[in-house]
Order: structure tokens, then sequence, then C-alpha cells
């Protein structure tokens, strides 16, 4: 990931402010949502975007979804830890949806997995095998 390069700020960090830009986000709303886990302003949301030219293109608005697979990954931020979880078509190689949460529970996963069938419909789920 070439964009990433060079950046202060996690990459799973950087990824969703681009996933919430895609959803229609402000840059000033994306930077409030991410305020307990960076630094930066609206203008640093900003050039993430800048950088990424066409970056919609890896998120899915409208596919033929056949199945998800589901992977989680610890990130740390400032000290502590957050955990993203990512959904993503492997046909149509396109991202189904990310879920940023700063707990690691149960709850978590099935409001993300709501979210996926509400926009999706019902579809078999496979994940690494992880602990959820």
């Amino acid at each position: 990931m070439d964009f990433l390069d060079g950046l202060r700020t996690p990459a799973p960090i950087v990824l969703y402010a681009l996933y919430l830009r895609y959803l229609g986000q402000s840059f000033r709303r994306i930077a409030k949502a991410l305020a307990p886990s960076m630094s930066g302003s609206h203008v640093a949301v900003y050039g993430w975007v800048g950088r990424l030219k066409g970056f919609r293109n890896a998120f899915a608005s409208r596919c033929r979804v056949s199945l998800f697979l589901i992977d989680d990954a610890e990130v740390k931020v400032d000290g502590g830890s957050a955990w993203i979880l990512i959904a993503y078509e492997p046909f149509e190689k396109k991202v189904l949806g990310m879920w940023l949460s700063w707990t690691r529970n149960q709850l978590q996963v099935e409001m993300f997995l709501k979210g996926l069938i509400e926009g999706f419909g019902r579809h078999p789920v496979y994940t690494d095998g992880g602990p959820h």
C-alpha cells in the first residue's frame, strides 16, 4: 500500500476514515469520530482522500454478494487497543463493510453482521477461526 507509506496514523485508522468518507460523512465529522484514535484534523483526512484517487472502487455500494469473508485485527492506538472488523466479497473484490470498536466482544460482532445483512441480505459467513 504505497499511498499509506510515511503516515504517522495506523493504516487501519486511515482505511476506516476512507470508508466513512465513502459513506458520505464530512471531513470534520470523520475527524471528530476518529478523535480518540488520532491527533489530526479534518485537513489530515482530506489529505488521505487526496492520496488515494478512486478509493471508492475498493468499497462495494452495489455488487453481487455470494458470501462474507470477515477478519478482525487489533490496532494499537495511543497505547490502547482497538479492533477493526472488515467484511470482504472475494469474487467481486470489494470491501462490504468496516467496523471499528474499542471493545472486543460478541455484541460488537453481532451489530456488524446485522448491518451487513441489512445492506446485502443473508449469506454464508467465513472467518479465520478467531475467538468471536
